[in-house]
């Protein structure tokens, strides 16, 4: 088991993975049938998405109580603004360009918000690559998101069972 530290800000977080051929374990989930290839390069995808998603917790500031405030699925909107900006950069001749794809940004977030070409000048493939990783780190708080508002339901279903009981 390999151990890797996501080091971001005061933030450190212990990931241990292990690599091998025809699967990938992290934490506790272990992926069967991958060629050491495909874990090797899933295993870099999972911590550049979640990378991304605590840098957007602690030098942006969307915790989750911030993300919680989102009902409406604007960060499922953001992460399809991100993932078609990727695929816009994947082939630059798409009608519309790049901008259009601002298009399914959320109308309730400022419009420069969106910034799908802040890779430090590494390029198109670069670009690319860092509007997957913040379209990852959307869907990751979004999903975190929804399981919070079912628990909440949840818990508000089970006291309102609880109080008509008396």
């Amino acid at each position: 088991m390999a151990q890797q530290t996501l080091n971001i800000r005061d933030v450190v977080i212990p990931l241990e993975f292990e690599v091998r051929s025809g699967a990938l374990s992290l934490g506790t989930a272990s992926i069967e049938g991958l060629t050491l290839r495909d874990a090797t390069g899933l295993a870099a995808a999972v911590v550049a998405g979640l990378t991304e998603r605590v840098r957007q917790m602690t030098v942006k500031g969307m915790t989750a109580n911030a993300d919680d405030e989102y009902t409406h699925g604007q960060l499922a909107e953001g992460a399809q603004a991100y993932l078609a900006a990727a695929l816009i950069l994947n082939a630059p001749a798409t009608a519309g360009g790049v901008m259009g794809a601002i298009s399914g940004w959320p109308n309730e977030w400022h419009p420069d918000a969106f910034r799908p070409f802040d890779s430090d000048g590494g390029g198109r493939v670069a670009d690319q690559l860092r509007c997957l990783d913040k379209a990852v780190a959307m869907i990751l708080a979004e999903r975190q998101r929804v399981v919070r508002d079912a628990q909440a339901e949840q818990a508000l279903a089970a006291q309102e069972r609880r109080d008509s009981g008396r």
